[in-house]
């Protein structure tokens, strides 16, 4: 057992029931801080992360791991699967998910860090073939990106590949590979300084 999986049995709780808004989260976080036994190993609302459109992120304490409140339907699918079929290797990693309705979850998740290195320059390269489109063969025999796969450099060809043997082995249903927001924005790396897709 990972301690991402530790962490999530700690971190569910009846009380999610009646949860239905971010609101009804931070309430249900502050109200039971003294009682809830995963709140003994999170850092707490104040080590936010970052948020965007459709969520937040927050640190665990003393883990290399995140809880990410998320009301985007299509991540919410995405990361159910992960967590059911993972790990893998260019996606991030999901631990656990409770998902309270279709339109509202709370997952845990790998932390992940600030592009440095190689990476910057492969995100760099990734950001412009997104920006251009890319494609792959209906036969799946070979990953084409149009003109510019043999122009990327090993490491963002490297990420590409096996980000493509992931979501085969995941079976994303409902997710075409080409339209993955394989953009720098939505790229980070490992503590080991792989890059990660950490959005789709």
């Amino acid at each position: 057992m990972n301690s991402g999986d530790n962490i999530y049995r700690k971190f569910r709780v009846d009380a999610l029931s009646n949860v239905h808004s971010w609101e009804d989260i931070k309430k249900l976080l502050v109200d039971n801080k003294r009682s809830l036994e995963y709140l003994k190993e999170y850092e707490g609302l104040d080590h936010f992360l970052g948020s965007g459109a459709y969520g937040k992120v927050f640190k665990i304490k003393n883990e290399n791991l995140t809880i990410k409140v998320t009301t985007d339907n299509d991540e919410i699918d995405g990361s159910a699967i992960i967590y059911r079929k993972g790990p893998t290797k260019r996606f991030i990693n999901v631990y656990g998910i409770q998902i309270i309705n279709d339109s509202l979850a709370i997952k845990i998740q790998d932390y992940l860090y600030t592009l440095t290195g190689e990476n910057v320059e492969a995100a760099k390269q990734l950001q412009k073939l997104y920006e251009d489109g890319f494609s792959v063969p209906s036969n799946g025999s070979r990953i084409e990106y149009m003109n510019y796969y043999d122009y990327l450099n090993k490491n963002a060809q490297r990420f590409l590949s096996e980000l493509y043997s992931d979501y085969n082995k995941l079976d994303l249903t409902g997710f075409e590979f080409n339209e993955l927001d394989v953009k720098a924005e939505n790229l980070l790396q490992d503590r080991q300084g792989k890059l990660i897709l950490a959005d789709f």
